[in-house]
């Protein structure tokens, strides 16, 4: 180590020159830092709600100016109809950040997210007027663990996040699925879902603020039952009438998402 008379002989800007080199290498390699974090975000859900009948000695009749008609006779068949929506979803999130190395860390996090959940409705009673949906206000609770990595060591680098997690389910959707299991049999309601997610995340500044888009993929079905009705209105003017057995079930299958991150 060099006595301190021979740097204070050495020119005052080569030591301020390599000082800031110095703070430049530190600022730079700091991409992954650990620490607590909040998240706020906003993402879009899509109900998958599947929709299956069997029918045996069923006529199929048809509506002419308000006059129901019986049109022919079918012995038996089946159909299935699949429905997908759009529903706004959004939420908070708390957690930490364990960095490994400039590059890798794990990131844990608790969530709270709510939104409007479309179902299947009007199932049951001597008709079903078709596939018809109607949403309903949702809350879920959850927690997760992602493996994050970064693109370089830059403070401001892109980044990949892919991981998994669970979450609990509640709120009025589930009030009026209960509605539908009194009046179904074989039914299943669960509100338990495992998921796994995957995206990217570009940090800004120094790194501790940075925002992510991601996709998130569920697990589980959410309801099942099955329902026997006298009548299928497929159409506003045709209508089966017969001895008609439906399946539904009702799935939360996957989630985008956008999410704006803070570190503290």
């Amino acid at each position: 180590m060099k006595p301190l008379s021979a740097l204070l002989t050495k020119p005052l800007y080569k030591i301020l020159l390599g000082g800031g080199a110095l703070l430049s290498t530190i600022t730079y390699a700091s991409a992954q830092t650990s620490g607590f974090f909040v998240g706020a975000l906003v993402g879009a859900m899509a109900p998958n709600n599947n929709f299956s009948y069997s029918y045996e000695n069923a006529q199929v009749w048809g509506n002419e100016n308000g006059n129901w008609t019986n049109s022919n006779f079918i012995s038996s068949g089946n159909a299935k109809q699949n429905t997908f929506s759009t529903n706004l979803n959004y939420g908070v999130r708390l957690g930490y950040v364990l960095a490994l190395n400039n590059y890798n860390a794990f990131r844990l996090y608790g969530k709270y997210s709510a939104g409007q959940y479309a179902i299947g409705t009007d199932i049951s009673g001597a008709q079903y007027q078709g596939v018809q949906q109607e949403s309903f206000f949702a809350h879920q609770l959850g927690a997760g663990i992602d493996y994050m990595l970064s693109f370089s060591a830059k403070s401001n680098a892109w980044g990949l996040f892919v991981g998994g997690g669970y979450e609990y389910w509640l709120g009025e959707v589930y009030d009026n699925l209960k509605n539908l299991q009194s009046i179904s049999y074989e039914t299943s309601l669960n509100n338990h879902f495992p998921y796994v997610n995957i995206g990217l995340t570009k940090a800004f500044g120094s790194g501790m603020v940075s925002v992510e888009i991601g996709y998130r993929h569920y697990f589980n079905t959410m309801y099942s039952g099955k329902f026997d009705t006298t009548s299928w209105r497929e159409q506003a003017h045709s209508e089966l009438r017969g001895d008609i057995k439906t399946d539904y079930t009702a799935k939360p299958s996957m989630s985008f998402y956008a999410a704006l991150n803070v570190k503290f």
